[in-house]
């Protein structure tokens, strides 16, 4: 079965800045696991959102290597997760 993403996921702020998925993700291990399994956009945002601590993902910005997602909490810090694409 192919599927659409890799297991390589990165979390960062509007800077760049690499930051810890741990903070973010109450299992990130399983989190990059089940992301390499999912088809669609659609699944990508449920899978993301199961294992997020607080934070409700939106799709940000889709390009032929990565999914970028968006994310601001109550203090309106961003997070932009990473997902790369096969």
């Amino acid at each position: 079965m192919y599927s659409m993403y890799t297991g390589k996921i990165a979390l960062t702020n509007p800077h760049e800045v690499p930051l810890s998925l741990t903070n973010d993700f109450h299992d990130s291990f399983g989190l990059k696991e089940d992301v390499a399994f999912v088809d669609t956009v659609e699944e990508l945002l449920e899978t993301v959102n199961e294992h997020s601590f607080y934070r409700k993902w939106s799709v940000a910005k889709e390009t032929p290597k990565y999914t970028r997602l968006k994310s601001t909490d109550n203090l309106g810090n961003i997070h932009y997760l990473l997902i790369y694409k096969q």
